[in-house]
C-alpha cells in the first residue's frame, strides 16, 4: 500500500529523466528541483550522522525529502546497517523514489569550526 502510495506521488509531481537535461560539462548536470523525482544513476545525500535520515516532522530539509518519499524500508534498512561507525558511504536500493540507487555520505563533523 504505501509503495504505491509513494510512488503514484512521486509520478504525479513529474519525473526528470537526465538524459532530457543539458551537461554543463560532460557527465556534470545543475538542476534545481525534487531531488526525488530525477531518474538517474543515483542521487547523493550528506547524511546525518546516524545515516537515518532527519526526525523533525514538517522539517523542509533534504534528508525528510528523500527518507520520506524512499518509504519506511530506507530507514529501516540503514538503521540495520548503521553499526559500522566508519562508513562513509552506503548504496541502497531505491525503494519509491526515481533513481535506481541512492548513495549517503556521511557528513564529517568539524570541531574546529566557529559560527559567530
Amino acid at each position: 500500500m504505501q509503495d504505491e502510495y509513494l510512488q503514484g506521488e512521486t509520478a504525479a509531481k513529474g519525473i526528470t529523466d537526465i538524459a532530457d537535461l543539458t551537461p554543463i560539462q560532460p557527465g556534470l548536470y545543475l538542476r534545481q528541483g525534487d531531488i526525488t523525482t530525477l531518474k538517474c544513476d543515483a542521487i547523493v545525500n550528506a547524511a546525518n550522522s546516524g545515516m537515518t535520515g532527519c526526525y523533525i516532522p514538517d522539517h523542509r530539509c533534504i534528508d525528510n525529502a528523500i527518507h520520506t518519499y524512499a518509504g519506511v524500508e530506507l530507514r529501516l534498512a540503514l538503521r540495520k546497517s548503521s553499526s559500522d561507525q566508519s562508513a562513509w558511504l552506503r548504496i541502497s536500493d531505491w525503494f519509491c523514489i526515481a533513481c535506481p540507487m541512492l548513495q549517503l555520505n556521511k557528513r564529517k563533523q568539524r570541531h574546529d569550526a566557529r559560527i559567530v
